[in-house]
């Protein structure tokens, strides 16, 4: 009995094991997903497609590649619900079944099987011909096609026939650039990319384009010298506009040729070799299939060589900066000139954006002059010695008694600078209504300009109506008190409205004087500006002295429809000046007197017509 109940336990055990181990290989078959992926026209497999599964939070699980017969396998996928992507080359992409993303896709079970069947995309082409306008195909050109973001899709090369042909866009707009020589131009005939014409591609055709290339013409730039009417070789010219960019150096006959360029109206500036100034030429016109020849003179650079001494001892002073003053400046004249790989552009009449310093022998020299008259201002920087303005005889700090340099072209004028100890210019600055001190006020002895105040420091006032002009020579100073904020008139010192009428303040060297100073009211001038074709942060209107030249309020405030608005003006004659356009400055034909305190209406300005 023990045995019969030992062998039915056995059987039992057997019967169960068995049905455990022949489960076991019927669910591994079954793990994961598996399908075929196929073309959608011809039915035939898909190699190396790429199957990405996403699980039931959305991130990616994993992904297989399909085999020579189209098939894929993932096997290591948990039971479940997914969803497949399925994207390969030359095919639309493809979430299961049929669907174009994945909140729309069928969920997919594993164990189970998924095949889809992917669409081909549809390719369009572009093919054409670039030709003359006699019809000839112009060979060599490249084209290069772009999509609607500006990138490259491709480039060809036109051949014999001036033929092109592009293959594999996708359906959507195209521009077509054409590259002849260095003239591009875009289809059709166009000079800017965003001025293009669109090129639409659909899927499975071809879209035919002819270009016709734009006239050209030849031209001849001749660069002489201005003394001696000799080549000018090594200087290198350079388009600033026009329908293409060009640019050559000058050879020893002092010409660059241009052959077959866009027609049309360009510019150019003339980059000089050492021992030149800066040249340009505007409104150059090429014409098709003319000949247009152009000839520009390169001046001369002139230099002002000064050495600077102590006034007592003679010995040579270093650091001492220079500041150059033109005659006869306007506002929309500059003088640029190359230092080493260095540009620097000066504003004549006023004083240099950068400067030239004296060495340790006290040589200082100032290069790249244009023919002129010029004044020299000197800031000395040692903490000795005192600024001054060059005069004949020594310092002085009075403008108007510095001396005049006349250069010429290719001159160097030699001079000596003297230079004596330094003193300060200290005082007070109120309102002269209410006693109130005014801050933000930064007293200078040299004219201001009108986009803020020439130095800061402790010239400019703090809460308590306090500055100080340190390092000057002892001399007579004139003293300026601009205020930009526009509540109170400029002034001068002794409570003059120009240069000419302030009082004078004595410098002792080692000593400070006191110059206080009582500022009255603002005045105010208001109009429009009319005719101005650029937006209202780059119209401008400036009052200037009638009687010094010198700025005489800050630029005017430009508001709503080119309504200017002119503040900081104190009892005087002034000329207006104002531009709303490329081109330079224009004076209203008048002087205008304005009252510090009383606001006027001011004149329309009217920009001229180019």
């Amino acid at each position: 009995m023990f045995i019969r109940r030992c062998l039915w336990l056995i059987a039992t055990v057997a019967i169960i094991m068995a049905g455990s181990f022949l489960s076991v290989p019927a669910h591994a078959d079954s793990d994961g997903i598996t399908g075929t992926i196929t073309d959608a026209k011809t039915g035939q497999p898909v190699a190396g497609a790429w199957v990405e599964v996403y699980g039931a939070s959305g991130g990616v699980s994993g992904g297989a590649n399909t085999d020579d017969s189209g098939q894929y396998h993932l096997q290591w996928l948990a039971p479940g619900e997914y969803r497949i992507k399925v994207t390969a080359t030359d095919y639309q992409d493809q979430w299961a079944f049929d669907k174009s993303d994945q909140a729309s896709a069928d969920p997919v079970t594993s164990p189970g099987t998924a095949s889809l069947a992917l669409k081909p995309i549809e390719y369009g082409s572009i093919s054409g011909r670039f030709v003359t306008a006699s019809g000839a195909g112009v060979a060599g050109a490249a084209v290069e096609v772009h999509d609607a973001s500006g990138n490259s899709r491709g480039r060809e090369i036109t051949d014999a026939d001036g033929a092109f042909r592009f293959t594999g866009l996708n359906a959507e707009d195209y521009k077509l650039s054409f590259d002849s020589n260095g003239n591009i131009q875009w289809a059709h005939g166009k000079l800017d990319q965003n001025e293009a014409d669109p090129i639409t591609v659909r899927s499975g055709l071809e879209t035919t384009v002819t270009e016709t290339a734009l006239p050209t013409g030849d031209l001849e730039v001749t660069v002489l010298d201005s003394k001696s009417r000799e080549p000018v070789p090594g200087a290198r010219v350079a388009t600033r506009g026009g329908p293409r960019s060009l640019s050559a150096e000058i050879d020893a006959k002092g010409k660059a040729a241009f052959d077959g360029v866009l027609t049309g109206t360009y510019s150019f500036s003339i980059s000089p070799p050492e021992g030149y100034l800066y040249g340009s030429i505007d409104d150059v016109v090429v014409q098709a299939g003319q000949a247009t020849r152009v000839t520009t003179e390169l001046v001369r650079e002139a230099t002002i060589v000064a050495t600077v001494r102590d006034a007592k001892t003679a010995q040579p002073v270093a650091g001492a900066c220079v500041s150059l003053f033109e005659q006869a400046a306007t506002l929309s004249k500059t003088v640029t000139r190359k230092r080493g790989d260095k540009t620097a552009t000066r504003e004549r009449g006023n004083k240099t954006l950068d400067q030239e310093c004296s060495d340790s022998d006290g040589k200082l020299r100032i290069p790249q002059l244009w023919p002129g008259k010029y004044r020299l201002f000197i800031t000395p920087t040692d903490g000795v010695h005192g600024r001054q303005w060059v005069g004949s005889n020594g310092g002085t700090g009075d403008m108007e008694k510095a001396v005049w340099f006349t250069v010429a072209s290719g001159e160097d004028i030699k001079t000596e600078v003297r230079l004596d100890g330094a003193g300060s210019i200290a005082g007070t600055v109120t309102d002269a209504r209410t006693g109130k001190a005014v801050e933000d006020v930064c007293a200078w002895v040299l004219p201001a300009g009108p986009s803020g105040p020439a130095a800061w420091g402790k010239n400019c006032t703090a809460s308590g109506g306090r500055y100080t002009i340190e390092g000057l020579g002892p001399y007579d100073w004139r003293v300026q008190y601009p205020d930009f904020s526009g509540r109170y008139a400029w002034q001068w010192s002794g409570g003059a409205p120009d240069r000419f009428a302030a009082r004078p303040i004595r410098v002792q060297a080692g000593g400070t004087v006191t110059a206080d100073a009582r500022l009255p009211e603002s005045g105010k001038l208001s109009g429009k500006v009319i005719g101005s074709v650029v937006p209202n942060e780059y119209v401008s209107v400036v009052a200037v002295s009638a009687r010094t030249g010198d700025i005489a309020a800050p630029f005017a405030r430009i508001t709503g429809d080119v309504d200017y608005a002119l503040y900081g003006l104190a009892t005087q004659w002034i000329k207006l000046g104002y531009s709303g356009g490329p081109a330079d400055m224009t004076w209203y034909p008048k002087p205008l007197h304005v009252v510090a305190g009383e606001a006027i209406n001011g004149p329309d300005l009217v920009i001229p017509k180019e």
